[in-house]
């Protein structure tokens, strides 16, 4: 699943879910994370899989993440903007890893 596809999913997901968010354009920003050998492991029971790489012979596998961030302003009674954030995690193949917002 490419990096477009992936966007798109989740802004399914989210203005289903919330449809307040329907206009909004997310923030997507992506990183690389080194996983040490034990919770590779330790993974691997709780059934995540993880993609074998010579960095796993050496203690460390890379995962590739992208965090999408929608963000929109509620107004407040007192005419106050207050800021709403929904942000998911998720992995290069598209699997939610986190969700939090407020």
């Amino acid at each position: 699943m490419d990096k477009d596809d992936i966007i798109k999913k989740i802004k399914e997901k989210v203005v289903k879910e919330n449809p307040e968010f329907k206009d909004v354009e997310p923030i997507v920003k992506e990183e690389v994370l080194e996983i040490p050998g034990e919770i590779k492991e330790k993974m691997k029971k709780m059934g995540k899989e993880i993609k074998e790489t010579s960095q796993a012979n050496q203690g460390f596998e890379k995962k590739k993440i992208k965090t999408i961030t929608f963000k929109r302003f509620a107004v407040a009674e007192d005419g106050a903007k207050i800021p709403i954030v929904l942000r998911i995690t998720v992995d290069e193949k598209g699997n939610i890893l986190k969700e939090s917002g407020n």
